[in-house]
């Protein structure tokens, strides 16, 4: 396959702009973190490789996960044995929600990363073991020298501090 210049550019400039919520999806749908990466590379491949029969009419971002639809199924038969995958209506019910929600997702992760700047000592810690380090509540536990149930409870508390952050600042406050 061959793609000229301003096919390339086009391509780029879509797949920039819509992979994170392209990304989102996948991770929606596959649960597995090490999987998803590899899925999302297979959907750029095959978006890239279809890109010839897009039609600009049509919304991108809904072109594009129809296709990573087909790249999760066709990973879901290849890990067969995960058994977390999506079924096909759910699967289908969490591709139709990221093209609605894509348009308002971009101003949300401003608003979360300005807030998450105001995040400091043991908050952020936790932040970053849960998120970075993806380990789980009773995993922290042992780390930070708390029981697994005040590491859940003070997660719960700085994530609904960071969504009233977040609603306040999509709301024009500070």
């Amino acid at each position: 396959m061959s793609i000229d210049t301003s096919t390339s550019e086009r391509f780029t400039r879509l797949w920039t702009r819509h992979q994170p919520d392209i990304a989102q999806f996948v991770a929606a749908a596959v649960p597995d973190a090490n999987q998803v990466d590899d899925v999302l590379q297979d959907v750029a491949v095959a978006v890239l490789r279809l890109f010839d029969r897009y039609d600009p009419a049509r919304s991108f971002i809904a072109w594009a996960i129809g296709i990573a639809k087909l790249e999760v199924v066709m990973s879901k038969r290849r890990h067969a044995r995960n058994r977390t995958m999506l079924l096909p209506d759910a699967l289908e019910a969490v591709a139709v929600a990221c093209v609605e929600l894509a348009p308002e997702v971009e101003p949300r992760e401003r608003a979360l990363r300005s807030c998450l700047q105001e995040v400091e000592g043991p908050a952020r810690e936790l932040l970053r073991l849960r998120y970075e380090e993806t380990l789980t509540p009773g995993e922290m536990a042992g780390r930070v020298g708390k029981p697994a149930g005040t590491v859940r409870v003070m997660l719960h508390r700085i994530r609904t501090s960071l969504e009233r952050c977040v609603d306040r600042r999509l709301a024009g406050g500070t």
